[in-house]
């Protein structure tokens, strides 16, 4: 019955009468659960569309490492890391991550052999995390991701990406100097029972 709503609801904007959108959401229902089994065309583009992404993630693979080699042997020696990254089209972050993830496996071949599960750029980044002791596991701060927020607006609004209405300026402003106070009045408390100690 709720499938019937749902329809009902999708297709009463379409019909002339209750009548005919009832009709038409029990059809669509009725259809919809007969559905739910793949038929044979159904199941060959599936498995091909599986294929084809399977393959397009070791390709995606192949690229990355390859890049992080050229780039960990000498690509890239006369420029930065990040104006590598910008003439590749790829983040830095990501770049670094091709560099590890090239670090860690000297054979590809080998390393897809002895791990079939990490088929995937996400499930490398996993591997990359753990495996590399001097990369930062641990998460960004709740002060750490306010920071990024911030700054990421203060850039959107220098560019001309964000725009506020003067309540929302005021509202914002309002927050950011009770913020600041608080912070300050922390800080000092803070600072006297730091001298007190000594």
């Amino acid at each position: 019955m709720a499938k019937i709503h749902e329809q009902l609801h999708d297709v009463a904007p379409q019909c002339e009468s209750t009548h005919d959108a009832l009709a038409l959401a029990q059809q669509t229902a009725a259809t919809t659960e007969t559905n739910s089994m793949p038929t044979p065309r159904d199941d060959r583009s599936l498995n091909a569309f599986g294929e084809q992404w399977r393959s397009l993630q070791m390709e995606s693979l192949e690229l990355r490492w390859q890049i992080g080699v050229s780039c960990n042997e000498n690509l890239g020696r006369s420029m930065s890391t990040k104006e590598v990254a910008n003439r590749i089209g790829c983040g830095l972050p990501d770049l670094h991550l091709m560099m590890w993830f090239a670090k860690l496996v000297p054979n590809l071949n080998d390393f897809l052999k002895n791990h079939p599960g990490l088929s995937t750029w996400g499930k490398v980044k996993e591997f990359i995390a753990q495996s590399n002791p001097n990369r930062k596991t641990r998460k960004r701060s709740e002060v750490g991701k306010l920071i990024g927020l911030m700054r990421r607006l203060t850039s959107q609004y220098q560019e001309g990406n964000v725009a506020f209405e003067k309540k929302d300026v005021n509202k914002l402003t309002s927050v950011l100097v009770k913020f600041t106070m608080a912070l300050n009045a922390n800080s000092r408390s803070t600072d006297a029972s730091e001298e007190e100690s000594e």
